[in-house]
């Protein structure tokens, strides 16, 4: 990814700049007071004051289930009888000492303005797009191209398995890749699902918080949505795993090819998910808090693994 993080934030504070200004303060006030109050031992409630401005909520027949949820929320969603989440997720959360982690957040107030900016552009564009995508394409060649770049970026799976010492893991990933590559034609079929299960899922950020690296604070990036200081370092080193990296000879520089096929990677995979995001928004009092800690449990959980 190289140079493509400075780029994506470059263009993103210019987008961003009119929307702040019109916005003004007084959300980002809302968001960050309640936010400083919903301290661990509180279990995420009401915080003992008036509920925020927005409060996103869905029938009662769209409720979210656990098996619906994105991978990175997946088995950290915990449903209420107050149609609320978020004071169920601290039970999940807890220590031997009843203290719930959370990541720090020092730049809180940038981060949130980019949580804006990727909401308003997810709801608007990206996901109305993904979703006229997914009624002209047919699922079986959407599926396809998701076994292609799934099998693509072998690479990055296999060296963090070497890394972490998961030799039965790195091993899977290696197979996978020989069957798939041949019988499932260049990967557009996953033949080897059977014999060695679906992909790990192992990336650099997880290999540094394997080796007792911590995750720094958050950050939501432009774009591509939570991180943190830890797996954005990883995210650059695995840009040098991936092969769309080496299309050009060049793994040091990002070209718009580059971007554009990363770009459809992730478009092709949205074309599954239509609806999750404002599922899961209207499952949480505070989306942005919300996101930012189901994110981080998640990456603890999946280094633990």
């Amino acid at each position: 990814m190289r140079k493509i993080g400075l780029l994506i934030i470059i263009v993103g504070m210019v987008g961003l700049a009119g929307t702040a200004l019109a916005a003004g303060s007084s959300d980002y006030d809302n968001l960050y007071s309640r936010a400083k109050r919903a301290s661990d031992n509180e279990h995420f409630e009401s915080w003992g004051g008036e509920g925020p401005v927005k409060s996103y909520r869905v029938a009662d027949s769209e409720r979210y289930q656990r098996d619906q949820s994105p991978d990175w929320a997946r088995d950290l969603w915990a449903q209420n009888a107050n149609d609320s989440a978020e004071d169920e997720w601290a039970d999940e959360w807890e220590d031997d000492d009843g203290v719930a982690d959370e990541i720090p957040d020092p730049l809180m107030g940038l981060n949130w303005i980019f949580f804006q900016f990727n909401d308003k552009f997810f709801i608007y564009l990206w996901e109305p797009l993904a979703k006229g995508y997914g009624k002209v394409v047919p699922e079986v060649a959407r599926q396809g191209v998701r076994n292609f770049f799934s099998n693509l970026t072998t690479p990055v799976r296999l060296v963090n398995c070497l890394l972490q010492g998961k030799w039965d893991d790195a091993g899977n990933e290696g197979a996978r890749f020989l069957i798939n590559t041949t019988a499932g034609v260049l990967g557009f079929g996953d033949p080897a699902l059977e014999d060695y299960g679906p992909p790990k899922d192992e990336d650099f950020g997880q290999t540094l918080g394997y080796w007792g690296f911590n995750e720094g604070f958050f950050l939501t990036l432009p774009f591509l949505g939570p991180s943190s200081l830890r797996d954005g370092i990883g995210l650059y080193a695995d840009g040098y795993l991936h092969p769309v990296s080496y299309i050009d000879g060049e793994p040091h520089r990002t070209t718009a090819t580059k971007i554009a096929i990363r770009a459809y990677e992730k478009f092709n995979e949205t074309s599954f998910q239509i609806g999750e995001y404002d599922r899961l928004k209207g499952m949480a009092l505070d989306p942005y808090v919300a996101i930012r800690n189901i994110w981080f449990q998640n990456r603890q959980k999946k280094i633990a693994e």
